[in-house]
């Protein structure tokens, strides 16, 4: 059994694959790193693992030269000046592709953190963190969907503030179906809440 790892287009030009398959299944894999400057910063160190979770579990490592890959470069910021700041925590970003071969389904996961920092003109503290989960199966068996979530937090003295947001969307033959979660804190209890859920026709699509 040949297992296909094309099953949406840009998915695999991540820095990260875990594949999870049956003892009996053979794997193919093809990675493709052309590009790969949209989803990996320059010069860094990107490692792909393939593991089979099997009793006798095999893990191959297999290590990218990303040296001929053009640096992605961004244009000056325009009309602005960038305020001092004390960086606490510079943060980080994860992305995984996970393919269950069994169900013929494959998730894209980002996990980003933006980091910790002061605003030093008034001693403000602000974090920021993202969740994004995309998911798909091949026979449609499953439905697709997308969820986003954002936290951010505020700290000044004894202020404390942090609000939560969540949206995730599903989607049918007839169908797209909303969901969106808002929640906010005042050191740490809960302040003030609010949910929609909402259904749309899939016109022309």
């Amino acid at each position: 059994q040949i297992i296909p790892l094309l099953m949406l287009k840009r998915l695999l030009l991540l820095p990260a694959l875990a594949v999870t398959a049956p003892i009996s299944a053979a794997l193919t894999c093809n990675v493709v790193v052309k590009n790969s400057a949209e989803v990996c910063p320059a010069g860094t160190v990107t490692v792909i693992c393939v593991s089979l979770l099997t009793v006798n579990v095999l893990s191959l490592t297999l290590s990218l030269n990303l040296t001929l890959v053009t640096p992605v470069k961004f244009a000056p910021v325009e009309k602005a000046n960038l305020a001092p700041v004390t960086v606490k925590d510079a943060g980080a970003e994860t992305r995984h592709v996970i393919l269950d071969i069994d169900k013929q389904r494959v998730n894209f996961t980002i996990k980003s953190n933006d980091g910790t920092y002061v605003i030093d003109d008034i001693g403000t503290e602000v974090s920021l963190t993202k969740f994004k989960d995309f998911a798909v199966s091949r026979d449609g068996t499953e439905q697709p969907h997308s969820l986003v979530g954002t936290t951010v937090h505020y700290r000044r003295g004894q202020w404390d503030a942090r609000a939560e947001t969540e949206v995730s969307m599903t989607s049918d033959k007839s169908h797209f179906h909303m969901e969106g979660h808002c929640r906010t804190f005042i050191d740490g209890k809960p302040f003030m809440a609010r949910d929609f859920k909402r259904s749309f026709r899939r016109d022309c699509l």
